[in-house]
């Protein structure tokens, strides 16, 4: 997968948008490896401090949208590849919404 980070009006550590890929190696795994599926997360700060998070993830005719805001940038973009990595669970054979579905 090919990860893009973006992050205007946000100072990122170096150790820290090591960690954001890490974090989104998670989600490289949910997707099966697939190398062509492509992952951009754009992070900027708003209003009250809080960091925005919005995280695109287009897996071939797939594409999945999560969005987020917390004060600590690490925690906003979990919650985002979490909802992510929820929707791609959801769409899958056999995710969570057939089941409940009966089908």
């Amino acid at each position: 997968m090919q990860i893009a980070i973006v992050t205007p009006g946000v100072d990122l550590e170096p150790s820290t948008k090591a960690r954001f890929e890490d974090d989104l190696a998670k989600l490289a795994r949910r997707l099966g490896g697939d190398d062509t599926a492509t992952c951009n997360a754009k992070l900027h700060r708003g209003e009250r401090n809080l960091v925005h998070v919005v995280l695109e993830v287009q897996q071939g005719k797939h594409h999945y949208l999560a969005k987020s805001a917390d004060e600590d940038a690490n925690f906003a973009l979990r919650k985002a590849r979490d909802e992510v990595i929820r929707q791609v669970n959801d769409h899958s054979r056999g995710g969570h919404s057939q089941y409940a579905k009966g089908r």
